[in-house]
């Protein structure tokens, strides 16, 4: 056995073939498990699977990764930590009688997630299943909404620790694909894509769309086409179409600057091919990978991110304000690109899992934790 602690993270294997873009807590899982293996207290980092799935999909291998099954690992794990999938109350508990510790890793927003599905009538999942965990780690972009939340149903401390991406997954798609990825100066009329998913109401395409129809009010000779993909869908669902009908882009042909409702597609794929510019929305999920991988193309990213100190920010909710980035992304980004890659180039270095005050703060959430009596 290797020297160091034994830390097991949960992953979802599907039975089925899955893209390591078709869920963000894929990656975050597997970036988790490449921070904990470089932290000096930690000796072995398991993959525990707790899907129906046997075999990694090759595009989702990364590093030395180990998977294994819960009872396989059982006995020798010092911190186990739920991630990918849900951990059994009884998991956690044979962990806690061998001296272990559980923790609770949360990388979505689950308090306004879980009260939508309340309030829509999907509600049926087995969320707090009686798992005793001694901390809850989650992410900045997480704490304003959920914090409490989590502390309160689950007993325990939480923790804030950096949200963490590297380029892996992005250079391997490209590799494969063969894509010209990476923004190309010098268009006067810009594509315009808007990626967000129209799942929940914390990523909606519907300010991008405003925004993109304010600015082309102004100058539409600036905008070639908008985008709007994830909306196949919603195409003809009256309060969709009805909005999108009140829009200038909504009646005017794709061709000639208006949008075109798209289905879901691989956000690499579809920038290197169709689009110049990204204009997004969130509502408290103010980091996310999509940023991170226009970032690393170079692209001009419109968004609304407090804490996303790269691109062309607006204000909150506010359309006009985006339309202005909008503008201003179209006009100004190839004059001072250089500087603006040179940015964003600084900033991703940081949220690398081995960049090391990462290390350093995975380090001490390990050394915390084990530090701590459960709670009951």
């Amino acid at each position: 056995m290797a020297p160091g602690l034994t830390i097991g993270v949960t992953f979802y294997l599907h039975d089925k073939a899955r893209s390591i873009f078709a869920n963000g807590g894929h990656q975050n899982t597997v970036f988790l498990l490449d921070a904990l293996a470089a932290c000096p207290s930690v000796g072995r980092v398991i993959a525990i699977n707790g899907g129906p799935g046997e075999t990694a999909p090759e595009d989702m291998l990364y590093g030395d990764l180990e998977f294994k099954r819960f009872e396989e690992v059982a006995d020798e794990l010092d911190v186990y930590i739920e991630c990918g999938a849900q951990i059994p109350k009884w998991h956690a508990e044979q962990v806690h009688a061998n001296g272990g510790k559980v923790v609770a890793y949360k990388f979505g927003n689950a308090f306004v997630l879980d009260l939508q599905k309340v309030c829509d009538g999907r509600g049926n999942q087995d969320i707090f299943n009686g798992t005793k965990f001694d901390v809850v780690w989650t992410n900045p972009q997480h704490v304003y909404t959920n914090a409490s939340y989590w502390a309160g149903v689950y007993r325990c401390p939480v923790a804030v620790l950096p949200h963490i991406w590297d380029e892996t997954f992005v250079e391997r798609v490209v590799a494969k694909r063969k894509l010209n990825f990476g923004y190309m100066p010098g268009k006067p009329a810009k594509r315009i894509a808007i990626f967000e998913p129209n799942i929940e109401v914390v990523k909606s395409c519907h300010i991008p769309m405003l925004a993109c129809d304010l600015a082309f009010r102004q100058r539409p000779e600036l905008i070639d086409t908008v985008w709007v993909t994830n909306t196949d869908h919603l195409r003809n669902q009256l309060t969709f179409k009805k909005f999108y009908l009140t829009l200038d882009i909504g009646t005017t042909p794709a061709d000639k600057g208006g949008c075109s409702c798209e289905s879901r597609y691989n956000l690499i794929e579809f920038q290197s091919q169709h689009a110049d510019i990204c204009v997004s929305w969130q509502w408290e999920n103010a980091l996310n990978y999509a940023y991170y991988e226009l970032l690393y193309g170079q692209y001009p990213l419109v968004h609304n991110s407090e804490m996303l100190p790269v691109g062309y920010r607006y204000h909150g909710f506010d359309a006009h304000d985006g339309a202005r980035a909008l503008l201003m992304a179209i006009t100004e980004h190839d004059s001072w690109a250089e500087q603006y890659n040179a940015d964003a180039d600084a900033f991703l270095q940081t949220v690398k899992p081995r960049y090391q005050p990462n290390i350093d703060a995975h380090e001490n959430a390990i050394q915390e934790v084990r530090s701590q009596r459960l709670v009951a």
